[in-house]
């Protein structure tokens, strides 16, 4: 998480979005879990959406199709803004 928060400093524009972790997906030809870089998909969803809907709909609450799990573990508390996903948005 330090790595990816230090990184954003790397950027002025506070409309950036830093996607982490990856995403991880079941490889058909391996037959076992590999990781789907997130940005790529990101990328790719956000094409679709542009397409289908406009640009002014959000990524946000838009489901990513054969995603199976995220390439490290984020620990979240409604109440509690020191979180893995809390911390970028106190930096």
């Amino acid at each position: 998480m330090e790595e990816a928060i230090a990184y954003r400093e790397n950027f002025s524009q506070r409309e950036g979005m830093l996607i982490w972790p990856d995403f991880i997906n079941f490889d058909t030809v391996l037959k076992a879990d590999a990781t789907a870089y997130a940005s790529a998909r990101a990328l790719g969803l956000r094409a679709k959406i542009d397409e289908q809907i406009g640009w002014h709909k959000t990524l946000s609450n838009v489901g990513v199709n054969g995603v199976t799990g995220i390439s490290a573990d984020v620990f979240w508390d409604l109440q509690d803004p020191a979180t893995d996903a809390g911390l970028p948005e106190q930096k």
